[in-house]
């Protein structure tokens, strides 16, 4: 065997020593070279000395396999700079750069002599998103895989334990030449832990031996000029504040037993953890993870069955919506109560408000930015900019959206990352759902069907919601059919119809709109998706976006207008709209504090902020306590009777002039199907005629306005029950009425 095949097969790490050094003006720079330069004639390495006018080209010296060496020679006025760059013949046409849509420039350590460094090794990714490596010849043993495929099965740290209290770290780094990881574990040295490359030059791991919950530390990237940036873990499991140390922790937790609902399960109460409720004590006064359970059973009474709070996950500063994420696997310290002990506690303060929500019967649903990053502390950009969006980087797009830098979904790594920071919190926190700002930002479909499908594979039961404006029936379409294959949408244009009864009046409101609207299925297109029963439509009268840029609550509207503007008003025509969306086709949202007229009067939130609380003490104004219980009573009916649950919706009657409509939930025909009828407009039917879905006895089950929520007069209005028996039934229906019968 020839002595250069005998050195190839030992590896890299002796790769140099079968070529002299020749002088100490000559350079030999080893590239292992993408496979598909194989059809290339001929590949010349181009180079140059960036502030000097010295730059040329050479052909290679040898090859083995994808080994390629070149020798740069007869360089007078090196600095220790070197760009690189491989081309094919002399033509730029067929052009490699070292690392796709960059000339690389390597900088070679000052303090080494010339002819200590006359080897350099550059590992030209197979794929564009892996990561470009140059080395010493002491530094090759930096490139391995670690001996079990557990130490890179998640971004981050991930404490271990066991008998040598191990930490695995894992980062993504393409455009670093070398990464540590510094802590309190090792005295903050920035260099004394190198961390590895895999051989497929993807993720930078290490494992380290006697390290303990609650040890802060960061990653040490080493740039291509030699200078070491320290970073914030963009995976950390609790980051002390945006700029802050990260942190090691346990998962260790003390759960309560609890299933995924079925989707059918679902009526959502959407909630801001900071305003939420507050107890005058915990961080400054502001809303927390712990406060907020304060009010579960407040919740529960109310008849919802999920939460689902405003992105928790940590953003710079304390007081934000929270849709500026920018480290995707933390807790917001604040919402753990903030302070020194914050760092420690905000995953237990977050698994405890899971699992009291449990407890209660409560599934949780996570809202998670992946549409783009906030633009303030990013730890990403410390290490691959994205201060120019128009320039892509590894992990962004070119281009931005309205928020911020928007992610490179094409890379398998940054796809990855996205998707198990949910994968996380389904796992590490029983998460039920999630919803999805802003799906119509991102601009791969691809990657949207790798979420759900992913997630899915998971636990077939998450609940997965697409925020798409505008709506599109490919969302939920399935994956098998073409689509994304998320469980449910926002369906917005119901919500835009219902909040022009509070802006203008009942007479602006088309109630041939309301009837496609709460039918929705334009969001399917006849498709059913991923549900067994279709569930694909977010029905809603107002959401935190609809409630705020520009806009009020409803309650607000209504209390500023001139006319119907009374405390009996907010109540009927909040009735009206929460009864349409409860009611409809879908999963049903009510955004907090609607129930108790939240902004109607002085002193309220008129419209939603991060920056004052919503007023509890409504609850003490009789009109706010009636709403409330009728609210109530209309989630229980939902709750209690399969048909409203279920995917069966048929609209009976629409009179646009009357401001009237009717529809059926259920086929209508069998025991205890459920029919409605809803008078948007402030005016009295003594006798209405109007069909019912079928012959037979219709109970009334529940009736607004009625003595039961403050209004006796009404009584007088209703007729209980209905035997119907063909043609229209001439029935009494009161002013903002919402009548509800259940087949005998």
């Amino acid at each position: 065997m020839s002595r250069f095949l005998k050195v190839i097969l030992v590896g890299v790490a002796v790769l140099f020593l079968w070529v002299s050094v020749g002088s100490a003006a000559d350079l030999f720079v080893y590239v292992y070279t993408n496979s598909n330069l194989a059809s290339w004639s001929s590949i010349q390495l181009y180079y140059w000395f960036p502030g000097t006018s010295t730059s040329g080209y050479v052909t290679k010296l040898s090859n083995y396999q994808r080994w390629y060496v070149f020798k740069i020679s007869g360089i007078s006025n090196l600095t220790n700079r070197i760009g690189l760059k491989l081309r094919s013949d002399t033509s730029w046409t067929r052009q490699e750069p070292i690392k796709s849509g960059y000339d690389r420039i390597v900088k070679l350590p000052s303090n080494y002599a010339y002819s200590n460094v006359a080897h350099i090794y550059v590992h030209s990714p197979v794929n564009w998103w892996e990561s470009y490596t140059w080395w010493l010849p002491s530094e090759t043993s930096l490139y391995a895989n670690p001996s079990s495929s557990t130490v890179t099965n998640y971004f981050g740290s991930h404490y271990q334990g066991g008998s040598y209290y191990t930490t695995y770290f894992c980062f993504y780094a393409p455009n670093a030449r070398k990464v540590y990881v510094a802590g309190t574990f090792n005295s903050w040295n920035a260099t004394s832990i190198p961390m590895r490359l895999t051989l497929d030059r993807s993720m930078w791991w290490v494992s380290v031996n006697n390290t303990s919950p609650g040890q802060e530390y960061k990653f040490v990237v080493e740039r291509h000029d030699g200078t070491l940036v320290w970073v914030p873990d963009p995976a950390a499991r609790k980051q002390k504040h945006s700029t802050g140390n990260s942190v090691i922790l346990s998962q260790s937790f003390s759960w309560n037993s609890w299933t995924r609902p079925s989707h059918d399960y679902y009526n959502i109460y959407q909630i801001h953890i900071r305003t939420f409720f507050t107890n005058g004590s915990d961080y400054n006064g502001w809303g927390t993870f712990n406060t907020a359970i304060n009010r579960f059973n407040y919740i529960t009474n109310l008849g919802m069955t999920a939460i689902e709070p405003l992105p928790i996950q940590e953003f710079a500063g304390d007081i934000s919506w929270g849709y500026n994420y920018v480290f995707h696997y933390a807790p917001e310290t604040s919402y753990a109560g903030g302070g020194s002990t914050a760092a420690l506690t905000n995953i237990i303060s977050l698994k405890s408000f899971v699992n009291e929500a449990h407890k209660r019967g409560l599934a949780v649903i996570l809202d998670l930015v992946f549409n783009h990053q906030g633009t303030s502390d990013d730890p990403i950009a410390m290490f691959d900019p994205a201060s120019d969006w128009n320039n892509p980087q590894t992990y962004w797009y070119s281009g931005s959206t309205p928020w911020g830098p928007r992610f490179n979904y094409s890379n398998p790594m940054v796809s990855r990352f996205l998707v198990d920071s949910a994968r996380y919190f389904m796992e590490y926190f029983r998460v039920d759902g999630f919803r999805f700002d802003a799906t119509a930002y991102i601009n791969d479909w691809g990657f949207l069907q790798y979420v759900t499908s992913r997630l899915r594979s998971i636990d077939s039961r998450v609940l997965l919601i697409a925020e798409h404006l505008p709506n599109d029936a490919w969302v939920t379409r399935k994956v098998s059919a073409g689509g994304a294959g998320f469980d449910s949408q926002w369906n917005v244009n119901l919500s835009h119809e219902l909040k022009k009864l509070f802006i203008s009046g009942p007479g602006a409101v088309n109630i041939n709109s309301i009837a496609s609207y709460i039918v929705a299925s334009y969001l399917d297109n006849g498709l059913n998706n991923q549900s067994p029963i279709g569930l694909f439509a977010i029905q809603y009268h107002v959401s935190h976006d609809e409630a705020a840029n520009g806009k009020q609550r409803p309650s607000a509207d209504l209390a500023a207008r001139s006319w119907g503007n009374s405390e009996y008003d907010a109540q009927g025509q909040m009735i009206t709209a929460i009864a349409t969306a409860v009611m409809s086709r879908g999963t049903p949202m009510l955004f907090y504090g609607e129930e108790f007229l939240e902004g109607y009067w002085s002193g309220n939130q008129k419209w939603f902020t991060d920056a004052k609380p919503i007023t509890w003490a409504n609850l003490s104004r009789v009109r706010a306590t009636n709403t409330m219980r009728a609210v109530r009573d209309l989630n229980f009916i939902r709750k209690n009777n399969a048909p409203v649950r279920g995917n069966l919706i048929t609209v009976n009657h629409v009179n646009n002039t009357a401001k009237v409509i009717s529809f059926t939930r259920g086929y209508g025909t069998g025991s205890g199907d459920i029919y409605v009828i809803i008078n948007y407009d402030k005016k009295n039917y003594s006798s209405y005629g109007i069909p019912f879905p079928s012959t037979g006895t219709w109970n009334l089950i529940f009736a607004h306005p009625s003595g039961a929520y403050g209004d006796s007069w009404a009584d007088s209005y209703l007729t209980n029950p209905v035997n119907y028996s063909g043609g229209n039934a001439n029935i009494k229906i009161p002013e903002y009425g919402v009548l509800i019968y259940r087949k005998q």
